[in-house]
């Protein structure tokens, strides 16, 4: 397991060591910043609190809290001391080198079962000292009438936090006010429980050689769709020209085929077995973990993340490391229209000092709702038949099984009617066009300002999308290329232009890349892969997986997969032949129905499963696969959590649980 102690203490040697990188370089300085790190996490480091009292039949302990019921409301679940009252919990505090903040919020969960007796109602009051004084007190009141909640209450200021100042021991106290008439214990306690580190930092104006960073992802982008990848419509004119002036790697390939996994591993440089952030059962990216925006931050960079996926939020501490955060609220998706613009605004605002910029746009992604400007571009028209809840509609079909034969051959075309398998087809490139154009206007901007020599700009995808190419529509259903195989392109000053590189590998690797750009220190602990290097690239082992995969009729099962040289191996550990139903599968000993194989060379599009022909060659790669889940498992970080019922809820909204992905 990876050691929070050491972690620590090579951020700390990182950050030091930068600063003095910073400080002793010949250039001019500008204006400060703070910079603001997690020293500690108080919430997943149980063995150091001190319990004095407790509820006797919900003791303080590690959970989510959900403060509200209704979507339409603040409704982030946030990992928490659950502390029911009266309770009473000392931790102690380790020392810091900076300004200590506590970043703390408290609530009441609402999604428990009704705990007063009619009539009745009860506050809750929440309490902060600092070495046995009262430091912050705030209260909240449950009633049977008002399940929606009042949400999230901040402990101190909002926005500052609340300074530690020199404590060395943090008390949390939850205590009813007056009587109370309750038929279980309250669910109540401190959300997420940050203790911050600020330090602060000079800026200074980028240069070839301390570059600023942007990086776009485009969520939903799968490789074969673009211009890029040789497709017969253009559909994305700017990324094409934008390759064209930098490197293009044509089998990029991302770590997941959805959002949450893979969006950790380019922030972290880390396969999901190790980062942890797998699906609802770990979603947490853990506070030990150090991210790219993390690093960028330590270099003296201002960092600004404009994030129009509701899965990578706050609340699953995607935002640390950066000084701005725009995300969006739970199961609703911000388009580049709006999306683009604010980021634009933060460009302006930031471009005489050096700054790292993460924009996650999701313009190809469901439900398919694209610029007016290109509608009718690039095929059929808009059937009648075809409703905007249309491919949730199909998706939740297909997971039943509904269009599939006894044997599990798909039968989508008679099963959809064809204009409504073609419009799909459309709507999907008119939506990834849209997107391109909303690269294009940042991409502009950039020019305008006068940061194109001085900056590098990383373009990827998350994962792709499923066209009915294997039977299913959206994604994380499987690991086939239209879901792991992603654009990936690096342009900046001092790289090679117009240079593809054929060799594939993960966009994980853009963490290493990125470090070392950025810090001007080489930087491969990771993936072991520079992508500002071609000429240094060697074929290795490419890997991928899904926990929501969809095999043989068996929903949200874990597949694995690897792509090595022109072959490609998809191992289902618990997957069994098409019927066979839980207790079938576990009594399996065989490979039958666990793995399938393909040969990109002769079966790009992964039609012929040659598994049963090639058995050495499953043998060879299925072991890649287990070594590297072995290798995974010693390097897995510990502090993960699993999803609360509001991020559940909000996943099954959209689309990703239950049957309607």
């Amino acid at each position: 397991m990876l050691s929070s102690l050491n972690l620590s203490l090579n951020r700390a040697f990182a950050c030091g060591f930068l600063v003095c990188l910073s400080a002793c370089a010949d250039q001019p300085t500008g204006p400060e910043i703070q910079v603001r790190e997690i020293h500690s996490e108080l919430a997943f480091e149980a063995d150091s609190w001190i319990v004095v009292q407790a509820e006797p039949e919900a003791p303080p302990q590690l959970g989510r809290i959900v403060p509200s019921i209704t979507l339409a409301k603040e409704k982030e679940d946030l990992p928490s001391i659950v502390m029911a009252p009266p309770s009473e919990v000392r931790i102690p505090l380790k020392p810091t080198s900076g300004v200590a903040v506590l970043r703390s919020q408290v609530a009441i969960d609402r999604t428990a079962p009704d705990v007063l007796k009619i009539g009745s109602k009860a506050d809750v009051e929440f309490e902060v000292l600092l070495d046995g004084k009262s430091a912050w007190k705030g209260q909240l009141g449950i009633t049977k009438e008002s399940p929606e909640g009042a949400g999230w209450l901040a402990v101190g200021d909002a926005l500052l936090g609340l300074p530690l100042g020199k404590a060395k021991e943090l008390t949390l106290r939850t205590a009813f006010i007056g009587d109370v008439n309750l038929k279980a214990p309250v669910k109540a306690g401190f959300g997420r429980l940050l203790v911050e580190e600020q330090h602060t930092m000079n800026l200074s104006p980028a240069s070839p050689e301390r570059p600023n960073v942007v990086v776009v992802v485009m969520d939903t982008l799968r490789a074969d769709r673009t211009s890029s990848g040789d497709y017969s419509f253009e559909t994305t004119p700017r990324l094409a020209e934008f390759a064209s002036q930098g490197v293009e790697y044509s089998a990029g390939y991302s770590t997941c085929s959805w959002t949450w996994p893979s969006t950790a591993s380019m922030f972290t440089g880390l396969l999901p077995e190790e980062h942890g952030v797998t699906g609802t059962g770990s979603s947490y990216l853990a506070s030990e973990l150090d991210t790219l925006a993390e690093v960028m931050q330590r270099s003296g960079m201002s960092t600004g993340a404009f994030v129009g996926n509701p899965l990578v939020v706050s609340s699953q501490n995607f935002d640390q490391g950066f000084q701005t955060f725009h995300g969006t609220r739970a199961g609703v998706f911000v388009d580049g229209d709006k999306l683009v613009p604010e980021a634009i605004e933060w460009l302006r605002e930031k471009k005489d000092h050096r700054f790292f910029l993460y924009v996650h746009m999701v313009d190809p992604h469901v439900p398919y709702e694209p610029d007016p400007e290109v509608v009718g571009r690039f095929g059929v028209e808009r059937p009648e038949t075809w409703t905007d809840d249309a491919l949730s509609d199909i998706g939740a079909r297909m997971i039943r099984g509904e269009p599939f034969d006894a044997n599990g051959a798909p039968r989508f075309r008679k099963f959809l009617g064809p204009e409504i398998h073609e419009y799909m087809q459309t709507a999907y490139d008119e939506v990834v066009w849209t997107g391109d154009k909303w690269f294009g206007r940042l991409l502009d901007e950039l020019s305008a300002l006068g940061l194109d020599e001085n900056t590098v700009v990383l373009f990827t995808a998350d994962h792709g999308e499923e066209l009915l190419d294997h039977g299913m529509v959206k994604h994380a259903h499987s690991v086939y290329s239209e879901l792991v195989h992603v654009p990936l392109v690096l342009r900046g000053p001092g790289l090679a232009k117009g240079v593809r590189v054929t060799t594939p590998v993960s966009n994980r690797a853009m963490y290493d890349t990125l470090h070392s750009l950025a810090t001007g220190v080489e930087h491969t602990s990771s993936s072991g892969v520079l992508l500002q290097k071609p000429e240094s690239i060697v074929a290795q082992p490419v890997y991928f997986s899904t926990v929501l995969g969809f095999w043989n009729g068996v929903i949200q099962t874990t597949i694995y997969g690897v792509r090595d040289g022109d072959w490609v191996l998809h191992f289902a550990p618990d997957g069994g032949p098409w019927g066979t139903d839980a207790d079938e599968r576990l009594l399996l000993k065989t490979l039958d129905g666990k793995v399938r194989l393909f040969d990109l060379v002769n079966d790009p599009l992964e039609k012929n499963d040659l598994a049963d022909m090639e058995p050495e060659r499953v043998k060879t790669l299925l072991r890649l696969i287990q070594e590297r889940l072995a290798a995974s498992e010693e390097r897995a970080i510990e502090g993960t959590l699993a999803s609360g019922e509001g991020t559940v809820d909000m996943l099954k909204a959209i689309g990703y649980l239950d049957g309607h992905e």
